[in-house]
C-alpha cells in the first residue's frame, strides 16, 4: 500500500511505514533487512531484501533508483547517495 511518498509493508500483527524520499539504501541479513535513512535513521524490516525491493520496484516509486551495490546484500537510492 502506497501514501504519496510513502510505503507501507505490513506483517500480522506490524505496519511498518517507510518515507520513500529519505531512503538512503537497504542492506540484507538472512531474511531480514535493515533500512537506512538520509537523517541516519535504521529501521529492521521482517522481509527478505528482495521482498522490499520488489516493493519499491512498483510504478508508484517510479523516480526511485535502486542500483545493486556488491553481490546480494546491498541496494542504494542513486538519487541520495550520488
Amino acid at each position: 500500500m502506497h501514501m504519496n511518498n510513502k510505503m507501507l509493508l505490513s506483517t500480522y500483527s506490524e505496519v511498518y511505514v517507510i518515507d520513500c524520499t529519505t531512503l538512503m539504501y537497504l542492506q540484507a541479513e538472512d531474511h531480514y533487512t535493515h533500512l537506512y535513512t538520509a537523517h541516519g535513521g535504521h529501521m529492521l524490516l521482517p522481509f527478505a531484501l528482495s521482498q522490499v525491493v520488489g516493493a519499491l520496484a512498483e510504478p508508484v516509486h517510479q523516480g526511485l533508483r535502486l542500483y545493486r551495490m556488491g553481490r546480494r546484500s546491498f541496494n542504494g537510492n542513486l538519487l541520495i547517495v550520488c
